[in-house]
């Protein structure tokens, strides 16, 4: 859990994308259980409690210099998988692209894992049927190697 929180505040910038109640929803965990992993982090002073200028009573989560570095390291892991990814062909990369991101909707779909930020529930998706899918917000068709995962423009369905 420790190492899951430190990379996602590692490659996310948005400070209410930081807090424990925003890790606890993205990570399908009880608030106590983040804030038990968050307590542990903050004692080793690898991350640090920022307050919320907009809201005094809140606070926001960022990582220390030390975290920046362990971070990184541990963020390196991903590697080796794109050195063998970069190997294939395009179309290969696109089938893969095609087949990963099928997978994910379809866990998401079952309830099994917790999406956000992805076009399959983002209220600018539209489907075209079998002729690919279209973006509101880009005004543009898309493809499966356009679908994003983790969009910073992604607006929930519910919203």
């Amino acid at each position: 859990m420790q190492i899951q929180i430190l990379i996602f505040l590692h490659y996310h910038k948005v400070h209410d994308k930081k807090t424990i109640t925003y890790l606890a929803r993205e990570f399908n965990l009880t608030k106590a259980t983040v804030s038990d992993s968050v307590k542990s982090l903050l004692a080793k002073k690898i991350l640090l409690k920022k307050n919320n200028i907009s809201d005094k009573r809140s606070y926001y989560l960022e990582l220390s210099s030390n975290g920046r570095n362990i971070a990184a390291k541990l963020s390196s892991y991903g590697l080796s998988f794109k050195e063998i990814v970069s190997g294939l062909s395009e179309a290969r990369r696109s089938e893969l692209y095609h087949s990963l991101v099928m997978i994910i909707k379809h866990l998401y779909d079952r309830k099994i894992i917790n999406v956000q930020r992805m076009c399959f529930n983002c209220r600018y998706y539209n489907p075209l049927n079998d002729s690919g899918f279209y973006c509101k917000l880009l005004s543009m068709k898309l493809k499966y190697n356009n679908i994003r995962i983790d969009c910073p423009d992604h607006m929930p369905i519910a919203a």
